[in-house]
């Protein structure tokens, strides 16, 4: 779908494609933090241009992310 976009308008794929990947990675985060965004509007898209940057560990209940700065 992305690509078809691209085909068309490179600006528009990659805009789209932000909304998908920032949706799926809000899909993963808890169920309280889903009804927040969604529950008034299933609809609702978000997205951000954050980069993030540190190291990740994986731990028993999921990932620690620490930042050095």
């Amino acid at each position: 779908c992305v690509a078809a976009l691209a085909g068309a308008c490179a600006s528009t794929a990659w805009a789209f494609s932000l909304l998908c990947t920032h949706n799926h990675q809000l899909a993963l985060f808890s169920k309280q933090q889903q009804n927040e965004l969604w529950a008034n509007n299933p609809d609702a898209l978000a997205s951000s241009t954050i980069a993030p940057f540190g190291k990740s560990e994986e731990t028993e209940g999921g990932v620690i992310f620490n930042v050095d700065m």
